[in-house]
């Protein structure tokens, strides 16, 4: 018995080009509706950048000034004149001339020694002249100067000028830190005991400031008994 022979299958034609080569049908590209809005292109997600900490401030801090120990016994000295010292000029363009020129007072001790200033100085002087205007109307021209430390250098406290905290601001006839005795003598004494016992100024008065301590940077104390103490 012969088996039937299956009956074969005729697949679609493959389009032909013109050259022979064999071509894939074209692939269906959905046309668009015409009222539709054109496609998005994707929007890239970027980290957001990250938050720095602010710097911290820094304040730069001398040392102290080394050797000190307190009491320090008031030492007088004399201004005897000034020296003028030059810099060299490091501005673009340079100055003209070329150089800073600075006064420096000199100082000497009373049998007329020189010396360098130290903490425990104390001096008459009159720098309170012309550029810095003495606060009162009854000054003799003499101020009375006390050096002091202030943040690991020389500070030079003015005993006869204004507090920066006086409480008689526009009196100018007391004073805010009254003085005893002398540096030569060594009982150089400030307080507040005022002669004049009236609180609302005149000569011989005082203002309600303090106790007659100096407070400036990192010292806080005083002179009494012709030493500068610390509070």
């Amino acid at each position: 018995m012969n088996a039937r022979r299956p009956t074969p299958v005729l697949s679609a034609p493959t389009p032909v080009g013109r050259a022979g080569v064999l071509r894939s049908p074209r692939a269906q590209v959905p046309t668009p509706a015409p009222d539709a809005a054109p496609p998005r292109r994707p929007v890239p997600v970027r980290p957001a950048p990250l938050k720095q900490p602010a710097p911290a401030l820094v304040r730069s801090v001398r040392p102290p000034i080394p050797g000190l120990v307190f009491p320090i016994p008031i030492r007088a000295v004399v201004q005897v004149g000034t020296r003028t010292d030059r810099e060299p000029c490091k501005n673009d363009p340079l100055c003209e001339p070329p150089w800073h020129e600075s006064s420096v007072p000199l100082y000497a001790l009373p049998d007329g020694t020189p010396t360098e200033l130290r903490v425990g100085d104390s001096f008459l002087g009159e720098d309170h002249r012309g550029k810095w205007e003495c606060a009162w109307s009854n000054c003799d021209g003499r101020h009375l100067y006390v050096i002091i430390p202030c943040d690991g250098i020389l500070h030079t406290w003015d005993v006869s000028g204004k507090a920066g905290n006086c409480t008689l601001k526009d009196e100018r006839e007391h004073r805010c830190w009254v003085h005893h005795g002398s540096a030569e003598a060594g009982n150089l004494h400030v307080d507040k005991a005022a002669s004049n016992p009236s609180k609302t100024g005149g000569p011989g008065s005082t203002c309600r400031a303090g106790a007659g301590s100096i407070g400036v940077g990192d010292f806080h104390g005083f002179v009494h008994g012709g030493k500068l103490v610390k509070a």
